[in-house]
């Protein structure tokens, strides 16, 4: 049973005092209001400074752009001439209907505008999680900048950072199940959403049944309601054009043995990569604080703590949920502690700190203010060689397939959408008989060119990062003339399609 809260004091302030604190408080915010506002603005304005990563980001603005256009959902690739016409268990299609739109009402923009919304969201999120679990505002907003400390690094408009805002949603949602029980019902409807957007909504249940174990072993009476959520949030994941397939999708990306060794992010974490190193600080920042209670730390706090520690250690990609479940965790253990005792003082100076914090992430806009439109400035896209984008649309017809590096495949789409791409970031959907063939001709084995020529291309436009085996191979071949070159790559043709 929830003890009751001591009844306040009836006994009236002196009239001076009180209208000074109330004469005090008009006059400006608390220095732990900053506090707050910098653990989402500082991590926001740093992400808006950056440039977009369009590995995974392009191809699903033209998805998106596709079903807009044609208002019917993707079941089968288009994107691509190695799988074109196979199926697809298109399970992000609510998310590219977002990029899609955003990208068609104001470009490049929109989509940075998007990117730091969600990603303030998200920070905003935690940060009340925190507080939802009983943590005092200045230790909320360190543990809130602990966690832009691991999650930054993904914090790119893709489907995972929808996934990411419905995460912290159900954080708070948890955090304050207490207090607020009756509304732990909207984790229902978040999650329906989340299966329609990312493939990581089987964290939902994952999470009530967490809380659930929890109440259950303090013998809270609002137990039985966290445990009827948790089932209807399973259930929600099955409200989905696929149904319970989308479990099975799941299941297959994060088992596909060519996606484990192939893609950096589905590795397990290593301090070679910034996100990678940021876990491993967090994990030890965590132990240290743990060591140094001198109270004992309850068997759900650890695992929690735990659950997310090895979804972390999993994948590069996991380590955002430990990112943002650890302090919220954390935070629980601080509720029962003594309130701070440095002092919080009211001034409008926090008020001026607070608009200068908030304008850090305004100014960090200007930059792409000029790119509302679909042609983006050189340097706030990556992966996307524009120059060399140029040059290949002079060089190919309209429908004539060609063959690019994998990481290019996603920009391609959306740059030239009129003509297929050999293969791009969707490993489950590409027949992996086609990613041996894109790894014979990237590296130059023995063979590539018969794979060229048994696929009918004619334009190949190779990476100087990642097929650097492939250029001088391509250059000294009689049968392929370079024709246009630069930092980015090189564009080869078929010397009888110069010839023509």
């Amino acid at each position: 049973m929830l003890r009751s809260l001591p009844r306040a004091r009836s006994d009236p302030q002196p009239r001076g005092r009180s209208d000074a604190d109330a004469s005090a408080r008009s006059r400006g915010i608390r220095l732990s209001h900053v506090w707050a506002v910098a653990a989402i603005a500082v991590p926001t304005a740093i992400v808006t400074a950056t440039p977009l990563v369009t590995v995974d980001l392009a191809y699903h603005v033209r998805a998106g752009e596709i079903m807009l256009d044609t208002h019917e959902l993707l079941r089968t690739d288009v994107l691509t001439f190695s799988a074109g016409g196979n199926p697809w268990l298109n399970q992000q299609w609510a998310a590219q209907l977002v990029f899609g739109a955003a990208f068609g009402t104001g470009g490049w923009l929109a989509l940075a505008g998007l990117r730091s919304l969600l990603g303030g969201l998200v920070l905003g999120l935690v940060f009340l999680a925190c507080r939802g679990a009983g943590a005092p505002r200045r230790i909320a907003a360190w543990l809130t900048l602990g966690s832009a400390f691991v999650v930054v690094g993904f914090l790119q408009p893709r489907p995972q950072l929808f996934g990411m805002v419905c995460f912290g949603a159900l954080l708070w949602l948890v955090a304050t199940r207490h207090r607020k029980p009756a509304r732990l019902w909207l984790a229902v409807p978040i999650t329906l959403l989340w299966a329609n957007l990312h493939g990581t909504f089987f964290i939902a249940p994952l999470l009530l049944a967490l809380a659930w174990m929890r109440d259950r072993a303090q013998g809270d009476e609002g137990r039985g309601r966290v445990f009827l959520v948790g089932l209807a949030t399973a259930a929600a994941t099955l409200v989905n054009p696929f149904g319970a397939r989308v479990w099975t999708y799941v299941w297959d990306i994060s088992t596909n043995p060519l996606i484990r060794r192939s893609v950096e992010e589905w590795q397990p974490p290593s301090i070679r990569v910034y996100v990678g190193g940021a876990f491993f600080v967090s994990i030890l920042a965590v132990a240290g604080y743990l060591a140094r209670r001198r109270e004992a730390v309850d068997w759900p706090s650890l695992l929690g703590l735990g659950v997310f520690a090895v979804l972390g250690l999993t994948s590069l990609r996991g380590t955002v949920w430990w990112g943002m479940a650890a302090p919220v965790v954390l935070a629980g253990l601080e509720a029962g502690r003594e309130r701070d005792p440095r002092p919080d003082p009211t001034s409008m100076l926090n008020v001026v700190l607070a608009a200068v914090l908030a304008l850090l992430v305004v100014a960090g806009f200007g930059r792409w203010i000029p790119h509302s439109g679909e042609e983006p400035a050189g340097m706030l896209v990556s992966s996307a060689p524009l120059t060399l984008t140029d040059r290949l649309e002079q060089e190919l017809a309209p429908g004539q397939r060609f063959f690019s590096a994998q990481v290019w495949g996603s920009w391609f789409e959306l740059a030239l959408p009129e003509n297929p791409v050999f293969v791009d970031s969707r490993f489950e959907v590409i027949p992996r008989a086609a990613w041996e063939d894109y790894y014979a001709v990237s590296y130059g084995r023995e063979g590539w060119q018969e794979v060229l020529k048994r696929w009918d291309i004619s334009v190949v436009a190779a990476s100087r990062e990642y097929q650097g085996d492939l250029l001088p191979l391509t250059s000294r071949d009689p049968g392929w003339r370079l024709v246009y070159q630069d930092g980015d790559g090189a564009i080869f043709v078929r010397a009888r399609q110069l010839a023509a």
